[in-house]
């Protein structure tokens, strides 16, 4: 009966301890600051396509 008393105080304890420990180091966390933006554009690559014939080679052995 006494060492479930026991664990259970303990394991409450760790637990406290743990919320405590999580609460102090949340506060003192520092708020996001903002990257200055480009109004939220991406930037983009742009290829210049050049319309033309294209050479098609095909290449045959054996009998026809």
């Amino acid at each position: 009966m006494q060492n479930k008393k026991r664990a259970w105080l303990l394991a409450g304890s760790i637990i406290l301890v743990g919320v405590i420990i999580s609460t102090v180091l949340s506060r003192q966390k520092e708020p996001m600051r903002r990257m200055p933006g480009n109004g939220g554009m991406k930037p983009v690559e742009v290829v210049t396509v050049r319309n033309g014939d294209i050479p098609l080679e095909i290449v045959m052995t054996g009998p026809l």
